[in-house]
């Protein structure tokens, strides 16, 4: 079983409701569900477009799941993290824009495709991989042992002594 290199994930920003006490989101669950679709068939395209595994290993990765949030207004702070947790990494990034509502998937996929790809610029930026290699154009690239997952055990081995 191979990894695929992207994971493309995202939500609505929850927003303070007028009352203090409780939260909002800014899309209903049926943008939020056409955006999760548009994300899929993105991902899809994306995984056959860029050589995205060997873009990664240069760094000892393996993935990247960006999560990307809607939001409908520039209330709160953008989002523009890129953690990475062992071989996995894990952006962070917000997205404004209030006609999402009205947008079929077709159209999500168009609107996200150049912001996804920014995101991924700037992952390459933060981590020092360079720009996003067109398929078949990543092979060139150095690799690097993949960083050991989080609370991955370590193979040692013992010497057993034998009973004389």
């Amino acid at each position: 079983m191979t990894i695929a290199w992207l994971q493309l994930v995202g939500g609505a920003y929850l927003a303070e409701a007028p009352d203090r006490h409780s939260f909002t989101e800014d899309f209903s669950g049926q943008v939020t569900a056409r955006a999760w679709e548009a994300l899929q068939h993105l991902t899809a395209k994306l995984l056959d477009e860029y050589d995205g595994a060997a873009w990664l290993a240069q760094g000892g990765y393996e993935r990247v799941a960006l999560h990307l949030e809607f939001r409908a207004k520039k209330h709160g702070r953008a989002r523009r993290a890129v953690p990475a947790v062992g071989r996995l990494l894990t952006p962070d990034f917000s997205v404004v824009c209030p006609e999402l509502a009205d947008m079929t998937v077709a159209e999500m996929v168009t609107f996200f495709e150049p912001v996804v790809l920014d995101a991924l610029t700037v992952v390459g930026e933060r981590k020092n991989l360079g720009p996003l290699p067109p398929a078949g154009q990543g092979g060139d690239l150095p690799s690097v042992p993949l960083i050991p997952l989080i609370g991955e055990p370590r193979r040692t081995t013992r010497s057993r002594g034998t009973a004389s």
